[in-house]
């Protein structure tokens, strides 16, 4: 037996053998209820907000340019891609030291990991390279490059 409810009341039992052919009299509360029409651009808009709004791909090809790198630790594997391919995998030395300046890095954080990594003796020296020493963080790829020529 399946229940027809209407504002949560019991309005009609219906054996399960009729479900599927059930019509309720037109003048019946649940008939409207029933028989609403199915609005597809309704669902759709609805749909939209879950769907990603990229439209579809004719061709998808997968491949996974650091597969060659799963043997190494993270850390070896993306530097190592970034020398061959190109690839920015960090933020910038000047992304950082604003980072600093605005105070999302901390001064005792970076004190501690500074000594930590090269000794208590080396940080005043560690610390000013790493905030005022101009480094050149030119990154070219050499995948690519012989196609340019």
């Amino acid at each position: 037996m399946a229940e027809i409810k209407t504002n949560n009341k019991t309005v009609r039992n219906i054996p399960d053998k009729d479900l599927h052919t059930h019509t309720p009299p037109k003048h019946s509360p649940d008939h409207h209820f029933l028989h609403r029409s199915f609005d597809e651009n309704h669902v759709l808009r609805e749909l939209k907000h879950y769907l990603p709004s990229q439209t579809p791909l004719k061709d998808f090809i997968h491949h996974n340019s650091l597969h060659a790198f799963q043997n190494l630790k993270f850390y070896d594997a993306i530097f190592k891609a970034s020398k061959i391919f190109g690839y920015q995998v960090t933020q910038q030395l000047t992304e950082y030291r604003e980072l600093y300046k605005i105070g999302r890095i901390k001064n005792d954080v970076l004190e501690r990991i500074v000594a930590g990594k090269k000794g208590p003796e080396s940080l005043v020296n560690w610390k000013e390279n790493l905030l005022l020493k101009e480094y050149d963080i030119s990154n070219f790829p050499r995948i690519g490059s012989l196609r340019a020529h």
